[in-house]
């Protein structure tokens, strides 16, 4: 949607500052169903659909064309801008409670391989019994914490985008 107008802006910049040397634009369907669009008559059997009187207009309002479709690009693009800090600024929010959540599974999930491990590793016949248990219990606490991680590092760099589209929208504004 963003591009659809900014498309219409440009092709109104150039529809209104491209030179017309005719003063009427035809617009007709030949025999075989063809479209065209000249400034030359069409043939007396051609369907004219339109025929558009052009008025040259003066170096002024060319001049306020311009600066009306420059101010009109530049407000898209302060548009465009704000909401790309937006966006970032809720990724890094999202980014940041995720990276909390993940945190707290990952203590929980130390906190139960600490006590597994401590109260399955009291003697020679619990370790040897339960040891295939706790090294999956340290092995999935070290995921945890990997998660958590490789989470905060993505908060991280969702705030660095943040900070930069919005530094980036404070250049637009100054």
């Amino acid at each position: 949607m963003k591009f659809f107008g900014l498309g219409l802006i440009i092709i109104f910049f150039f529809a209104t500052t491209g030179p017309l040397s005719a003063d009427k634009v035809y617009t007709w369907t030949d025999k075989d169903g063809n479209l065209h669009i000249t400034d030359q008559p069409p043939p007396k059997s051609a369907k004219v659909r339109n025929v558009i009187k052009y008025k040259p207009k003066s170096e002024k309002e060319i001049l306020e064309n311009q600066r009306q479709q420059r101010m009109w690009i530049n407000a898209a693009e302060r548009k465009r801008k704000l909401e790309d800090a937006q966006n970032a600024e809720l990724e890094a929010q999202k980014a940041a409670e995720e990276a909390k959540i993940k945190r707290s599974k990952a203590d929980a999930a130390v906190k139960e391989a600490k006590e597994y491990i401590d109260t399955h590793d009291r003697n020679q016949y619990m370790r040897r019994a339960h040891k295939y248990e706790m090294k999956k219990k340290a092995s999935e606490a070290e995921a945890a914490v990997d998660q958590a991680n490789a989470a905060a590092e993505k908060a991280r760099k969702a705030a660095e985008k943040a900070k930069r589209a919005e530094e980036g929208l404070n250049d637009i504004h100054n």
